[in-house]
């Protein structure tokens, strides 16, 4: 079961679709417009979930399965070039609310 935390009718050019795999196996899509994420992975595949700052959305342990609909790699540097990829282009989140 996948749950929408944000409708899709934004436009995918200004937001990044992260699914994640629970604990439970179900998977549930989880939309961020701005960087950084404020997630820390481990260090090995599957890219998994370390440490969570200010997304209330997303918690310790979950596995990130696709960046935009795209089966993320099995090797570690291309799912991290792969979340690299998806991340740069999102606008920078300011400490006072204001985006650049």
């Amino acid at each position: 079961v996948t749950s929408v935390a944000v409708p899709y009718q934004l436009d995918p050019q200004n937001c990044l679709v992260i699914t994640f795999q629970l604990p439970d196996s179900s998977s549930k899509d989880v939309l961020f417009k701005e960087k950084p994420l404020g997630l820390e992975f481990k260090k090995s595949v599957p890219l998994t979930v370390n440490c969570v700052r200010d997304v209330p959305q997303v918690q310790c342990g979950w596995i990130v399965t696709h960046l935009q609909g795209e089966e993320v790699a099995t090797d570690l540097k291309e799912a991290t070039n792969q979340l690299v990829r998806h991340v740069k282009d999102l606008p920078i989140r300011q400490r006072n609310g204001v985006r650049s």
